[in-house]
């Protein structure tokens, strides 16, 4: 490998003049109004505040995501920051929402901001299916111990009634084909599901739907390693595991949505991890990535997207092939080569799921966290989603390492930023400098233009 002083390559970053916030903005209030087709108000429908400023994505900083239950008048308070908290510090305009209840069809809505004394935002619920199930073992015997309900419309966690250990009921199923799963989550890790029904809601013809004996059984256990290749010990190793259960619906398909399960494990020093129950049919994507590697990356992108296999037997066992990562190391300087600390570079590496969209490289997400939120009713204790940071400021002599970052075919960018309101003027991404090969990192420096004093 060549010395570092040698693989210093300059790069001109020409940046705008917004001022950076990655602080905390001021909290303000917004009332909602949640009333039926008649203007009656509801109480208990779940009010969910989950994007802000729908068109400012990355990077971005905003405050935890809280519902909040709407009152016997019907109003719900949720909260939402002054100033979104992006580097291009832009006030926040508007809210998204989601509105659940279990007696009435979700309900999504943009809310504009407001100031605290404005008349509550209005939204309307109607009523949807009712649906019914009641839940079974092998033997044809009612399940001793609660099941969850996944859907391919989720919804709140609160939307699902439980009127014995073994039954479970909404009236709030919106018309048109869902596919649904219940899922009994264990202590011991050993889950056990149903088959997927796909199902088709029809609010006119059939307003109450009953299925009856669904039979709960254990999953498969997916083992696994990662390739030889792989040095070890292994060190902080995952693997998130994807999974589409037969059948498996369009991705982002209004008319027949995927259901799609999810899970994670950590990789043993030896390479080798284990998912003891995971859904017994259809397809699972696994990601696995730790020190210096990553998995496979889509052949016509830069996605890392792994390996996908079929589910079939009671035991999957698989090994996973891996590609090696880089560390960048990199300095900041000014138009007059002198080092600029404080400066904070980002880069947004991502993986592609199965049925499942985008998502930042190495996101862990248990989904059976939050079917147990939906068991204990729980609306304020949002499961943890791992999202890992791949940033670094730079130091007095201008110099941050951001480790661990996939090889991209063809380029890599960087956003870079400021926490100092007028150090530097912010412009969008700016490409880095890729290793060769037979290199495991590269340095080089990312020239920005200082803010005239």
């Amino acid at each position: 490998m060549r010395p570092l002083s040698t693989l210093f390559l300059p790069l001109v970053v020409s940046v705008s003049s917004f001022a950076v916030c990655y602080g905390q903005s001021e909290i303000l209030p917004r009332e909602i109004r949640i009333v039926d087709q008649e203007g009656k108000p509801i109480q208990d429908a779940v009010v969910d505040p989950w994007l802000i400023n729908e068109k400012f994505i990355w990077p971005s900083k905003q405050v935890p995501r809280m519902p909040s239950k709407s009152m016997s008048n019907g109003i719900a308070k949720i909260q939402y920051p002054k100033v979104a908290n992006l580097s291009e510090h832009l006030p926040v305009e508007s809210i998204k929402i989601t509105v659940y209840h279990a007696d009435y069809c979700d309900a999504k809505a943009v809310v504009p901001a407001g100031e605290a004394n404005e008349k509550p935002y209005e939204i309307k619920l109607s009523p949807g299916v009712a649906l019914a199930l009641d839940a079974v073992d092998e033997d044809g015997e009612p399940v001793s111990k609660p099941f969850a309900v996944l859907t391919t419309r989720m919804g709140a966690l609160t939307r699902w009634n439980r009127p014995t250990l073994n039954e479970a009921n909404c009236r709030s199923m919106k018309p048109g084909n869902q596919q649904i799963m219940l899922v009994q989550p264990s202590e011991d890790g050993l889950h056990r599901f149903s088959d997927v029904l796909s199902c088709r809601f029809d609010l006119e013809n059939q307003p109450e739907v009953k299925l009856e004996e669904i039979e709960l059984r254990p999953g498969i256990a997916v083992r696994g390693k990662l390739a030889e290749s792989v040095i070890r010990p292994v060190i902080k190793g995952s693997v998130i595991a994807i999974q589409a259960p037969s059948p498996a619906g369009k991705t982002w398909d209004e008319d027949m949505p995927s259901l799609v399960f999810t899970s994670f494990a950590d990789i043993h020093a030896d390479g080798s991890f284990e998912f003891a129950s995971m859904p017994n049919s259809g397809s699972i994507q696994l990601i696995a990535i730790c020190d210096g590697w990553v998995g496979l990356q889509e052949e016509k992108s830069s996605y890392i997207v792994g390996e996908t296999f079929d589910v079939a037997d009671e035991v999957l066992q698989v090994v996973l092939g891996m590609n090696r990562t880089f560390d960048a190391n990199i300095r900041i300087i000014d138009k007059n080569g002198q080092p600029v600390a404080g400066i904070n570079a980002a880069c947004s590496p991502n993986q592609l799921h199965l049925k499942g969209g985008v998502a930042r490289l190495g996101q862990k997400f248990d989904l059976i966290a939050v079917l147990r939120g939906q068991i204990r009713n729980e609306i304020n204790q949002a499961p943890t989603i791992h999202v890992p940071v791949f940033e670094g400021t730079s130091n007095l002599d201008g110099r941050l390492a951001i480790r661990n970052l996939p090889r991209h075919r063809e380029s890599t960018f960087f956003k870079v930023t400021s926490e100092a309101t007028s150090k530097i003027k912010v412009d969008e991404m700016v490409k880095g400098i890729l290793p060769r090969d037979d290199e495991n990192e590269v340095a080089f420096d990312l020239v920005v233009e200082l803010q005239p004093n």
